[in-house]
């Protein structure tokens, strides 16, 4: 028996895809839905009674400070409920205006920490996912040597009329 075992980190062969070579056509999908430049974390639920009616209130970080002139990552002030990527709002925000999303992790009880957790998710949600499809001559099968692309390669995907320049994995 044979096993065909294909890496999970892509191969850049140092291939480039433009579109007055090699690139037929090219379609651009901007997916903003769920991005957020703000986030209001919430921690683990504590239940307290009240006269008759128990409260579930979740934990927050509205009491905790950053300041990034004490090496945190982001401004917060106390009574904040939420933690703003001011960069990201810039690029991102809707007319200069935070994105506002939740984030639960409910197994964070410290404040502090769930800043901290809250602010790292952040990190990942804060860009839309832009998709690129586009067909591809394949210059290799033409006896280009030095243009092979296979599956799960990484590529240079560059067009200079919509000023992209990234890296791509062929699927």
């Amino acid at each position: 028996r044979y096993i065909d075992i294909i890496s999970a980190t892509p191969v850049n062969r140092g291939v480039r895809l433009e579109i007055s070579r090699n690139l037929n056509d090219i379609g651009i999908t901007y997916d903003d839905r769920y991005l957020y430049t703000a986030l209001i974390g919430r921690g683990i639920g504590q239940s307290t009674l009240v006269g008759d009616d128990t409260n579930d209130a979740k934990v927050t970080f509205e009491d905790v400070v950053w300041t990034t002139g004490g090496g945190d990552p982001a401004d917060k002030p106390s009574g904040q409920k939420w933690v703003e990527d001011i960069a990201a709002t810039a690029l991102y925000g809707r007319g200069g205006r935070k994105r506002v999303g939740f984030v639960e992790f409910p197994e964070i009880e410290d404040p502090e920490e769930l800043l901290q957790a809250t602010w790292d998710y952040l990190q990942t949600i804060n860009t839309p996912k832009i998709t690129i499809k586009s067909s591809v001559t394949d210059l290799y099968a033409y006896g280009y040597d030095d243009e092979l692309m296979l599956l799960g390669d990484e590529v240079a995907v560059i067009d200079d009329e919509l000023g992209i320049e990234l890296l791509a994995t062929v699927i």
